[in-house]
């Protein structure tokens, strides 16, 4: 019942896009449960992987698991990326690597996404959480600033400049 809530709210367009945001609103239980169930209906593209490993990785109880699934998902990602690079699996390489603490690489394919795209405000907020990850204080506080820049409407990007 909640999704069905979700989507009318949100108007959200796909299951993708779906999942961003309850990955961005962390809520990793209904994230567990539709990926297990488009899973099960034959639905095994890598994002529902990529944001099944992220649900198990920050719930505590699974945090071992969520390790495992992570390096599996990253393995894929790369495997696709050896045939071709596109934004949404350098996006995805990036949040697998910032699962695993490898901030260091995820800001490199952070960087990569901001030269083939430096239109999308998302990608600034999303490196911003990567140098704060680095610690990278000023350098978040820019990309925050450059999301805002992108689109003001955002609360999001304001709280994570706040911090």
């Amino acid at each position: 019942m909640k999704r069905v809530i979700i989507i009318k709210v949100m108007e959200i367009k796909d299951l993708e896009e779906e999942l961003y945001y309850l990955y961005r609103y962390r809520k990793f239980e209904e994230i567990i449960f539709i990926s297990k169930k488009e899973f099960l209906k034959g639905n095994r593209e890598i994002y529902l992987l990529t944001f099944l490993a992220e649900a198990y990785c920050c719930v505590q109880k699974f945090r071992k698991r969520g390790r495992i699934l992570a390096n599996i998902c990253l393995n894929l990602v790369n495997e696709k990326l050896k045939k071709e690079e596109t934004e949404k699996l350098l996006f995805y390489h990036n949040i697998v690597n910032s699962i695993l603490g490898n901030f260091t690489t995820g800001l490199i394919y952070c960087n990569k996404l901001i030269d083939l795209n430096s239109n999308n405000p998302e990608y600034y907020y999303i490196r911003g959480g990567t140098n704060l990850g680095l610690k990278n204080w000023q350098k978040a506080v820019e990309n925050y600033t450059n999301a805002i820049e992108l689109n003001a409407n955002n609360s999001d990007y304001y709280f994570k400049r706040s911090i």
